[in-house]
């Protein structure tokens, strides 16, 4: 026979339960709310400290100081601390201006330049479409020696090439050396400018069918990349190339958004990037199946970087290109950037990004099919390279040839 349990006795046992579990849940909620309260006593004694020794200095030390000073370099010095040199704080100026370079918008005067070692000058190496430069008559093999008052050197170079922006719609004049003894002095209107970060050449193979190769040079990944390399493959289609050079030697790398619509037009159907948060979350962007058929080959260098480096891995992930050149840099971490209330801003390492297949290249770097170094005296003027001195390219070009 079955013993039953009176009712009695089933309130009894639901009540001492509940108990138990009340007892069970408060004693994990103080320790928790401990744990908690003992980390706002640390922060609150740390704030403290922080506030004793800007009232010390205030007080004392013998020159002036500023609240807006100390918090700059309280604020960087913190962010310093993480070893992260990805990571970093901005004045709502600065920020103003990472934002500006970093989506491809800028004021200026339309050129691409770099330091020539043999004159101390700024060298344009290619003047934009439609800019201020071109209507002015600047040329590729001018090189700027003044830019407003600033004679420009090894010292003062970073200093001219932000002199050379400013506001738009104002004058920036600037002596350019052309040729041996010429001196022109040019007064040039700053304007809006979309910067230039894709550019395409059609190249003939030396192949015995004609067929032509399309060089494309990605400078960087910004907001205007993915319509621009889009324009140069339908160009490279109009012209009837057959094979693709990828060149993203020097690219430091640039938007999540960009490169992701970039590798869409070249991948099949598949994943193009695996982004991995603090806690192991993944989260997968993916391509569809329409893609570009044909052989490739990507050029890299010690300072291919991020989203250059992700382009890279992905066509060797999906093998769909020859790698040739040195072993990348190996930046396998994106950044994410937040304006704070007074417009200043915080750039921090928030996710690792993996190829589609690959392991994270982070601290390694991507190498490539083909080690093939660039010889130092070449290197040294890397932008002056005719393509014919371009042992890197003209290897690209062997290969791709063979292969058709």
């Amino acid at each position: 026979m079955k013993k039953r349990i009176s009712l009695g006795s089933c309130i009894v046992l639901v009540f001492l339960f509940c108990i138990a579990t009340f007892l069970i849940t408060a004693n994990a909620f103080q320790n928790r709310n401990s744990s908690e309260l003992a980390a706002l006593y640390e922060k609150a004694d740390f704030y403290d400290k922080l506030k004793d020794v800007y009232d010390r200095v205030s007080d004392n030390y013998i020159k002036d100081t500023d609240i807006k000073d100390f918090e700059y370099a309280y604020l960087n010095a913190y962010i310093d601390s993480l070893g992260d040199p990805y990571s970093m704080y901005f004045s709502e100026e600065e920020l103003r201006a990472y934002l500006s370079d970093s989506s491809g918008d800028m004021v200026g005067i339309g050129v691409r330049a770099v330091f020539d070692a043999e004159t101390g000058g700024i060298y344009i190496t290619g003047v934009m479409p439609a800019s201020p430069a071109l209507q002015a008559g600047l040329r590729v093999g001018d090189i700027i020696v003044q830019v407003e008052d600033i004679p420009v050197n090894s010292d003062t170079y970073d200093t001219a090439i932000n002199a050379v922006r400013g506001p738009e719609g104002e004058a920036v004049t600037l002596v350019v050396s052309r040729e041996e003894d010429l001196l022109l002095t040019l007064t040039i209107t700053r304007a809006a400018i979309d910067s230039e970060s894709v550019i395409y050449e059609k190249l003939e193979s030396g192949n015995s069918n004609g067929a032509s190769i399309a060089y494309i040079t990605i400078i960087e990944f910004n907001s205007h990349t993915a319509d621009t390399f889009k324009q140069a493959l339908d160009k490279a289609a109009e012209d009837g190339c057959e094979s693709y050079i990828f060149d993203v030697r020097n690219n430091p790398g640039g938007d999540l958004n960009a490169i992701v619509k970039v590798l869409d037009l070249l991948l099949p159907e598949g994943p193009i990037i695996n982004i991995v948060d603090k806690s192991g979350k993944v989260t997968t962007r993916s391509s569809d199946e329409a893609h570009l058929d044909a052989p490739m080959a990507v050029l890299i260098n010690g300072k291919t970087a991020s989203a250059a480096e992700l382009f890279t891995a992905a066509l060797r992930d999906y093998s769909l290109a020859t790698i040739i050149g040195t072993t990348s840099f190996g930046k396998g971490t994106m950044q994410t950037i937040t304006t704070l209330p007074d417009g200043s801003g915080l750039k921090l390492s928030t996710n690792y990004y993996n190829p589609p297949y690959g392991e994270n290249f982070h601290g390694i770097g991507v190498s490539p099919d083909i080690f093939l170094e660039m010889p130092a005296e070449l290197a040294e003027r890397f932008y002056l390279l005719t393509n014919e001195e371009d042992n890197q390219l003209q290897r690209a070009i062997e290969t791709l040839t063979e292969i058709n």
